[in-house]
C-alpha cells in the first residue's frame, strides 16, 4: 500500500519530533518533511505536495487562515490544526476552519518515560484527513488528464427527484404531539454556516433546533458559545434526557452519537463504534425519521465525506422536508453533494436562502413536491 505523506509545520523542533512519533506509529503513514515557519511550509508544499498538513496555530508567519487558504489552493492538502492549549485563540481557529482546515487536534505529549499520550484523537482525525487528501489528489489528477468538456446541466435537480412518502400537501408546525424540529448536520465550515442559518431565522422561532457538528468533544462548548454569540440565537449543549426546546438550539456535545430516543427525548449512544464520523449526522437524522412525532426539517450543510446523506434520505422518506447546501456556498461540497446526488434533498440552496426555506416549511407555507 502507498504511504500517506504528511508534513508537520510547527515552530518547535521537539514538538515536531513528538508529532513525527505519532504519525509514524500509524501503518502506511510517513512524514515527508517538516517546516518551522509558515513561509517555509508554503514553499515546500508547492514543490513537494503531501496529503495532510499538521499545522501549528503557533507557526510564525501569516495567520493560520491565510496559510490554510494558500495550502488549499497550492497542493489541495487536508489541513489539521494543532493546538497546545484548549480554549485559546478560538477566533483564529474558527477563521482557519472556515477557509478549509479540516479539524483541530490537541498536541500529543511524551511523559517522563517517553510514553506518548493523547494519540487516539490524532489517529482518528489523521485517518479521515488522509482519505480526504487522497481523494483530492485523485480528483486533481483526473482533472489534469481529462480535456475540458462543455458545461453540463447541474447534477442535482430537486424537482426531478421521485416524490417522498409524505401524506399531506403541506407541512404544518406540528405533526403528532411533538414540537416542530429543525435537524442540522455539518462538518468542515459548519460553525459559520450554522451561525448564518440561525441568524436568518425570525424571533421568536416556532420550532426546536438540534445540531450535529463533527468536532472533538473538548471543542463543543466553545463552538456552542461562538455560534450563539455570532448568530444571536440561543445555543447550548445537548444533554442526555433533554426534551426539545422551541426557540432554542441544542448542539451535540460528545463523541458518542446524538439521537432522538423512542420517547422523543435526546440521548447519546456509542454504537456504531466503528463509524468514522463521531458524532454521526446519519445516526441522528435516522433517529429523527424513526422517532420524532412532529414536523421536522432536515438540513445538511458543508462538510467532507458522505455522512448525513443516508439519514437525510430517511427523513425525506418519512415525510419530512429536506434541504442541502449548494456547492457555491460550501467550504467543502462533500456531504451535501452526496445527499443531492442521491435524491435525498428536496431543495439544494445557497446558505443565505436556507433560513427562509426552513421558516417557510415550519410555518406550512409551501406546496407539496410534484407527484
Amino acid at each position: 500500500m502507498t504511504a500517506t505523506h504528511i508534513c508537520i509545520a510547527h515552530p518547535s523542533s521537539s514538538a515536531i519530533e513528538v508529532l513525527r512519533k505519532a504519525v509514524e506509529s500509524l501503518p502506511d503513514h510517513a512524514v515527508a518533511w517538516s517546516a518551522r515557519d509558515a513561509d517555509d511550509a508554503l514553499r515546500r508544499a508547492a514543490s513537494e505536495p503531501v496529503s495532510v498538513v499538521l499545522l501549528s496555530m503557533d507557526l510564525p508567519g501569516p495567520a493560520a487562515a491565510a496559510t490554510v487558504r494558500r495550502l488549499e489552493s497550492q497542493c489541495h492538502a487536508a489541513v489539521l490544526l494543532v493546538r497546545t492549549g484548549r480554549g485559546e485563540r478560538v477566533n483564529e481557529v474558527y477563521d482557519a476552519m472556515e477557509v478549509g482546515a479540516l479539524d483541530v487536534v490537541d498536541m500529543p505529549w511524551l511523559d517522563s518515560s517517553s510514553v506518548l499520550h493523547g494519540l487516539s484523537s490524532l489517529v482518528r482525525k489523521l485517518a479521515l484527513a488522509a482519505r480526504l487528501g487522497a481523494r483530492r489528489a485523485a480528483d486533481r489528477s483526473l482533472r489534469e488528464a481529462t480535456p475540458a468538456a462543455p458545461a453540463a446541466a447541474p447534477a442535482h435537480n430537486p424537482s426531478s427527484y421521485p416524490p417522498s412518502t409524505r401524506s399531506g400537501s403541506v407541512l404544518t408546525a406540528t405533526r403528532g404531539h411533538a414540537p416542530a424540529m429543525v435537524a442540522i448536520g455539518a462538518s468542515t465550515g459548519g460553525p459559520n454556516a450554522v451561525s448564518r442559518v440561525l441568524a436568518s431565522l425570525p424571533r421568536p422561532f416556532p420550532a426546536a433546533i438540534v445540531i450535529v457538528q463533527h468536532v472533538d468533544e473538548s471543542f463543543a462548548g466553545t463552538i456552542a458559545a461562538w455560534v450563539a454569540q455570532s448568530s444571536g440565537f440561543p445555543v447550548s449543549l445537548a444533554k442526555s434526557g433533554d426534551g426539545l426546546r422551541v426557540g432554542e438550539a441544542l448542539l451535540a456535545a460528545t463523541s458518542d452519537h446524538l439521537c432522538v430516543a423512542s420517547d422523543g427525548r435526546l440521548d447519546y449512544i456509542a454504537e456504531p463504534r466503528d463509524y468514522p464520523y463521531r458524532p454521526s449526522v446519519d445516526v441522528f437524522f435516522e433517529s429523527v425519521a424513526a422517532h420524532h412525532r412532529g414536523t421536522a426539517v432536515g438540513v445538511l450543510l458543508t462538510g467532507m465525506g458522505r455522512d448525513g446523506a443516508k439519514g437525510l434520505m430517511a427523513m425525506r422518506q418519512a415525510g419530512h422536508r429536506t434541504i442541502a447546501q449548494d456547492e457555491g456556498s460550501s467550504v467543502i461540497y462533500g456531504m451535501p453533494r452526496a445527499a443531492a446526488e442521491a435524491g435525498a434533498a428536496d431543495e439544494v440552496l445557497d446558505i443565505d436562502r436556507i433560513g427562509h426555506a426552513i421558516e417557510r416549511s415550519i410555518r406550512g407555507r409551501r406546496t407539496a413536491l410534484p407527484g
